[in-house]
């Protein structure tokens, strides 16, 4: 006699949805690409982009936040693909914020400054913003089906 074990379809795949991202967060925590960010300055300014600023330096306050950084890229074979930043908290209400890096550039592994990078949030509310960054990670050449998701700041 045999016994059956059978797992209902909609479950099956609600445990893998669940399971990929569980895989995703893992992977980030214990071997994240990035090192988290130290906010070196931050002031308000009008400039919605990283060259508007540069050329017209700081105007007064305004709706954007200028900011500078320094990081560490950690995992040669990851490459960045985008931030997920909100305003809120990171197990509370939150709501997106739309960050503008500046052009884009190849980075060589260790410390890195870089900015001013923009964030459409005004500088009061700055340090009550949260980011992860998300890479696309090769191990031995092969690309990873899955994103890797790292704690960026906060």
């Amino acid at each position: 006699m045999t016994v059956r074990f059978h797992v209902h379809p909609v479950l099956w795949l609600l445990t893998l949805a669940v399971g990929w991202s569980y895989i995703t967060n893992l992977e980030g925590r214990w071997f994240p690409a990035a090192k988290p960010m130290t906010l070196l300055n931050a002031v308000s300014t009008k400039a919605s982009d990283p060259a508007e600023y540069l050329e017209a330096g700081f105007e007064g306050r305004g709706p954007y936040t200028a900011f500078w950084i320094e990081s560490a890229r950690l995992r040669p074979g990851c490459s960045f693909v985008a931030f997920d930043w909100h305003l809120g908290e990171r197990a509370g209400q939150d709501v997106p914020v739309a960050i503008r890096p500046g052009p884009a550039k190849v980075r060589d592994n260790g410390t890195f400054t870089a900015g001013p990078w923009i964030a459409r949030v005004e500088v009061d509310d700055f340090r009550r913003t949260y980011a992860d960054v998300i890479h696309r990670c090769k191990i031995f050449g092969i690309t990873l089906p899955w994103t890797v998701r790292s704690r960026f700041w906060n």
